[in-house]
């Protein structure tokens, strides 16, 4: 018997070259915002 199950390709973009004033940027927004997601979770309910 032949097996039922479907494979299934994985489809990513093509990575960005990025300029390094750019990628500071991308980091330190990245803090920001990792800042605010740690808070939301500490203020849920558990």
């Amino acid at each position: 018997m032949r097996s039922l199950k479907k494979q299934v390709k994985v489809q990513r973009p093509k990575k960005e070259m990025v300029r390094g004033a750019e990628a500071s940027k991308r980091v330190t927004v990245f803090w920001k915002r990792k800042e605010r997601l740690v808070a939301a979770i500490r203020e849920g309910t558990r």
